[in-house]
């Protein structure tokens, strides 16, 4: 799967100076698009519970339980499916005990893991 290709926004891109303060830049400008999708699913969790007559004093709970169960339920077998891609990962569970697998995990030789670039 190509991770940069399904990201919103440019998962390599760190230019600039390498100060702190562009490192905040370079981190939430990025963050806001997922800051405000959080916001709708809660708002939508939210609408959806006071339409059912839930009571006001848990319904903010509920919401965000209910939304926090969604975002498991994606990113999950996406973590686990980045995960498996990995072919450091995948040698590492191919043979089990192997010193050449353990040094793998450790530094890939080829490139850097998938999992770690997304």
């Amino acid at each position: 799967m190509d991770w940069v290709a399904v990201s919103p926004h440019s998962i390599t891109d760190f230019s600039g100076p390498p100060t702190l303060l562009s490192a905040y830049i370079a981190v939430y400008s990025k963050a806001v698009f997922y800051a405000f999708a959080f916001l709708l699913s809660w708002c939508f969790f939210f609408w959806i519970l006071k339409l059912c007559g839930w009571v006001p004093k848990t319904r903010g709970t509920w919401a965000l339980k209910s939304f926090l169960l969604l975002h498991h339920m994606i990113v999950g077998p996406l973590a686990l499916y980045g995960l498996w891609e990995d072919p450091a990962v995948q040698h590492l569970f191919s043979c089990f005990g192997c010193n050449e697998a353990a040094s793998r995990m450790l530094r890939d030789p080829n490139f850097a893991p998938l999992a770690a670039r997304a």
